[in-house]
């Protein structure tokens, strides 16, 4: 007999594409990974939402509707801004369904952002990151905040990414001397914090050395 699966996938600030992107990669995945033959219930609530009603708490209550019908639900990890996930693993904690965490940045790649700083003045290119950070008025505003879609989410494949991205924008090019850092959901402060020295590598930086220097 097929165990029925409910994922919960977070919703808000996102794209309809990028909520089915995700949705269609964790089936494959949750198959792959579960012995037992699944049946996925379609989470996409269709019928148009009524006059005169609380619009989220009436989606969050069409959801409870069909995680009525799961043996197992599919909760992210990262789960605090998205109350309607909180929801439902609080339902399927309460009446004892089977819970499995997926990560969430692995599979919503999109909730992880860089934000990329350039120096104005070219000639401090290749100057030591500590001479770079002393010189406030260096560092230029933010320029742009790439969206990164990296499957592995390793440090140095989102950096590789986001340089591509900003290249391949024409917007402007990060030159050696230029600072990102990478945030992830549920984090205060970014986890991450790089230099950019000569061939497109980042250098790991002290986070609290340098965070009152960008603004």
């Amino acid at each position: 007999m097929s165990k029925k699966v409910f994922i919960s996938m977070p919703m808000k600030g996102r794209t309809s594409d990028a909520i089915k992107s995700s949705i269609e990669e964790l089936k494959l995945d949750i198959a792959a990974n579960i012995p037992d033959k699944v049946e996925f219930i379609d989470t996409i609530v269709k019928e148009p939402v009524p006059d005169g009603v609380n619009v989220s708490l009436w989606y969050a209550a069409k959801s409870l509707e069909k995680l009525a019908q799961a043996d197992i639900l599919a909760v992210p990890d990262y789960r605090d801004q998205f109350v309607g996930c909180q929801l439902e693993l609080l339902a399927a904690r309460g009446y004892k369904l089977k819970v499995i965490e997926y990560c969430s940045t692995q599979v919503c790649p999109d909730l992880c952002k860089v934000q990329i700083y350039t120096p104005e003045d070219k000639s401090i290119v290749g100057l030591p990151a500590s001479t770079l950070i002393g010189r406030k008025e260096s560092i230029n505003a933010k320029l742009s905040s790439v969206l990164v879609f990296d499957k592995t989410l390793s440090d140095g494949r989102i950096l590789a990414n986001a340089l591509e991205a900003a290249y391949n924008d024409n917007t402007f090019e990060p030159w050696c001397g230029s600072i990102a850092y990478i945030e992830r959901p549920g984090t205060e402060q970014p986890t991450a914090y790089y230099f950019l020295e000569p061939n497109d590598i980042w250098m790991p930086l002290d986070w609290e050395t340098v965070r009152k220097h960008i603004r």
